[in-house]
């Protein structure tokens, strides 16, 4: 597998939409990635060299939110369906569980081992939508 990053410029505005800019999506689907990148490269280039682009262009399969740092990366996924968080997470905020809507993925390695629902390592960010192990926070060690 391999991983490409893609980093937004400072300042840069973006939209997660479905279908139009009136319905927004948490979720940033690769081929709405693959259809803005195709979109510009037809503004800078023309349309006459899209096809040529289209064909040498890395295929996407997924595409997945991310964090990063110096030193520390944290990659996300989206909450699976029926995931249950750590009990002391749901006794700090009931609320938690339909305010989470991504796990990183070493959350998610950490779900099946048997001390899961005793877990004290896990943390969320301030909006409260990602749950992460505080070992991937720079500012929580």
């Amino acid at each position: 597998m391999e991983i490409i990053k893609l980093f937004p410029k400072g300042g840069s505005k973006f939209h997660f939409g479905h279908l139009n800019l009136e319905i927004n999506d948490i979720v940033f689907h690769s081929d709405s990635l693959f259809s803005a990148i195709c979109n510009n490269y037809i503004r800078k280039y023309g349309a006459e060299k899209i096809g040529n682009f289209i064909s040498s262009f890395p295929k996407i399969s997924s595409l997945f939110y991310g964090m990063g740092g110096e030193g520390s990366e944290i990659f996300f996924i989206p909450k699976p369906m029926g995931f249950m968080l750590p009990e002391r997470l749901v006794t700090e905020d009931r609320k938690l569980v339909k305010k989470v809507k991504f796990i990183s993925v070493k959350v998610f390695n950490a779900y099946f081992r048997e001390d899961w629902k005793a877990r004290e390592d896990i943390s969320c960010n301030e909006s409260k939508d990602c749950l992460y192990l505080k070992e991937e926070c720079a500012d929580e060690k």
